[in-house]
């Protein structure tokens, strides 16, 4: 918007050319009608509409300022929500993997002792399913840092466009 301009005089050329056609041409034969101005516009007062325009123009620019900031706020949210996320993944990565070392020896020495005649079947089977929950535990920590650190990626602008879709 270009606030202000209307305080400078303008000038305007105009032309204008007309041709009438009558259905009887008997009477009126056709007519050629030529017809050019010059307007010369000084602004005298305009009720204060340029203060205004001027005004509203710096509330726009302002507003889009606050705008653009909001935008930026939320993207530097999203980046630090997505970093802390992948960290957050990856300890639990670690967790579950000395989660599934541990069920995978309990399940180890509850084998042996079933074996050997002094571990019950019931013994067997609890530490065989823990040993199954640590495994799927492990790999749902695996599938939620493979998420965290794709929505960091996507977060840095790292996934946009054609290039971030398979081929």
């Amino acid at each position: 918007m270009a606030v202000g301009k209307d305080r400078r005089p303008q000038l305007a050329l105009t032309g204008v050319f007309n041709r009438n056609y009558y259905d009887p041409e008997v009477f009126v034969p056709k007519t050629n009608t030529w017809s050019v101005g010059v307007a010369l516009r000084i602004p005298l007062w305009n009720g204060l509409r340029n203060k205004y325009e001027v005004a509203a123009a710096k509330e726009d620019e302002q507003r889009a300022a606050a705008a653009a900031r909001a935008v930026e706020q939320s993207v530097i949210n999203q980046v630090w929500t997505s970093w802390y996320d992948v960290k957050t993944a990856a300890s639990r990565m670690e967790t579950s993997k000395d989660l599934l070392n541990s069920a995978t020896e309990s399940e180890q020495v509850a084998l042996g002792r079933y074996k050997e005649g002094v571990g019950s079947l019931l013994d067997l089977l609890t530490a065989q399913s823990a040993l199954a929950l640590a495994r799927a535990q492990e790999i749902a920590a695996r599938a939620d840092w493979l998420v965290a650190a794709a929505r960091l990626i996507y977060s840095t602008g790292g996934l946009t466009g054609a290039e971030a879709l398979p081929r």
